[in-house]
């Protein structure tokens, strides 16, 4: 009975550890993709000219 009790206590802290690990990722995503920009917006002033151009970003060559 205690192995059982072992395995099921091994399994349920992988599962809990992927979810830990999945849910960082996706909020490690949000954060690069929807506070950067918004970060560059209150530090640098308007990021966007009226054709949706980066203003404030050195030309790309």
């Amino acid at each position: 009975m205690a192995a059982v009790n072992q395995i099921q206590h091994s399994q349920l802290t992988f599962v809990k550890d992927l979810l830990t690990n999945v849910f960082q990722e996706i909020l490690t995503l949000v954060n690069t993709r929807l506070l950067s920009p918004l970060i560059l917006v209150i530090f640098d002033g308007p990021a966007y000219n009226e054709r949706n151009e980066w203003t404030n970003l050195p030309a790309l060559r």
